[in-house]
């Protein structure tokens, strides 16, 4: 094989792609087609997939996010996990499966105000200290609450997210120590989230107060605050394995349920993830799939196209094709800068037109040579079920 200079490549890359730009301005309206059809496809794909990504792809933001469920009840009266306070002291205390748990409070996130030099109405929520710890989660700047700071009348402390550190506070590293007047209240800012954090639940939040629950209030049976309780599973433990676990727990808690309603109280151990997805998962697969038919209906359009206009060229790729080495080159240069689908299907196909017309100009008066071109030319035309479903699935491998 000759040692072409890397030049020489250089050199014909930039003269195809002068030849395909200048064939595309003689005939706007082809190339206008071809990209609307393929902006089209690839839009609608890249918009969808960026939604999708998250939910159905992307690990979670946290370190062995797989080992994070929810843990709690599932009744008629709340579709999402809970549990009451008096049960949560005593599974916690008295559980197995998980390395630990954590609570916040069932309201999530609720409104605030920051009332300093520019109010400003913000999302905060109420957690329990080893909140961001059982998260496996660090502040970006300063700590995080302690133990101490999560008792009742403790002391008004606050962890800020990155946007409100950076459009509040202009992103000053040492505001971690400033005292700010969060709802009248005079509270110390103790760390600033990491630009990644978000909560188990998906939902925005600027603030993250202590939960300071009341551990003396929670002993007695059936009573307590309502919580939202997730947990780290020790390695190796599935969520099946933990729910088999707390089964006794539960069992003991669902005494004192009313008679009435024990059957529609279930136990419910899942994965963060499947709290993320479990109601839009099959929604988003569905998309995704529709999406993907659209994007191959537009690459087989373009594929479509360029096939359309190769036979139409057809006399002119006969000529090149006695001229030049390489037959029908120009139709894989045309195809490229609209769209890189169906180019090689065209190419292809270009080149057998091409050379059956060779045969039949070049035969002149003769039948024999004419008999010859004919047959060429049918080897090249296939059946149109054929033809059809090998651009497609030349447009389903480009696509993918």
């Amino acid at each position: 094989m000759p040692n072409i200079p890397f030049s020489r490549h250089i050199e014909t890359i930039l003269a195809d792609a002068r030849y395909g730009i200048r064939g595309l301005l003689r005939e706007p309206g082809f190339a206008l087609t071809a990209l609307l059809a393929l902006a089209l496809g690839v839009g609608s794909a890249v918009a969808v997939f960026s939604v999708v990504d998250r939910a159905l792809f992307r690990p979670l933001p946290y370190p062995e996010g797989e080992r994070l469920v929810t843990v709690g009840y599932l009744a008629p009266i709340e579709q999402r996990e809970f549990l009451l306070g008096s049960d949560y002291v005593v599974w916690r205390d008295q559980q197995s499966p998980f390395a630990s748990m954590t609570s916040f409070s069932a309201t999530g996130v609720s409104d605030c105000d920051l009332t300093a030099e520019k109010p400003a109405r913000l999302g905060c929520m109420y957690v329990e200290s080893n909140f961001l710890t059982t998260f496996g989660v660090q502040p970006l700047l300063g700590r995080n609450i302690s133990r101490e700071e999560d008792q009742p009348n403790g002391p008004e402390v606050a962890l800020i997210s990155y946007g409100l550190w950076k459009s509040k506070f202009g992103g000053d590293p040492s505001v971690v120590g400033r005292t700010i007047s969060l709802d009248k209240q005079p509270t110390t800012i103790v760390g600033v989230l990491r630009p990644d954090f978000e909560l188990p639940t998906l939902a925005p939040v600027d603030v993250l107060l202590p939960q300071r629950l009341n551990l003396a209030a929670q002993h007695r049976p059936n009573t307590g605050a309502v919580l939202r309780v997730y947990a780290r599973l020790k390695p190796g433990v599935s969520a099946a394995q933990a729910a088999a676990a707390l089964e006794p727990l539960f069992e003991d808690s669902l005494q004192f349920v009313p008679p009435q309603f024990r059957n529609d109280v279930k136990l419910s151990v899942r994965s963060v993830r499947e709290l993320q997805t479990h109601d839009v998962r099959l929604a988003f697969w569905i998309l995704l799939g529709a999406v993907g038919a659209l994007l191959m209906l537009a690459s087989a359009n373009v594929a479509n196209l360029l096939l359309a206009r190769a036979a139409v060229r057809r006399r002119e790729f006969a000529i090149r094709a006695r001229r030049e080495s390489r037959p029908a080159r120009t139709a894989n240069i045309d195809g490229k800068p609209s769209a890189g689908v169906g180019g090689r299907d065209v190419w292809r196909r270009a080149r057998c037109m091409a050379t059956a017309d060779l045969h039949r100009h070049s035969a002149g008066g003769n039948s024999a040579a004419k008999r010859d071109g004919s047959q060429s030319a049918g080897s090249c035309v296939c059946a149109w079920r054929v033809r059809n479903f090998g651009f497609i699935f030349r447009a389903c491998a480009r696509a993918g």
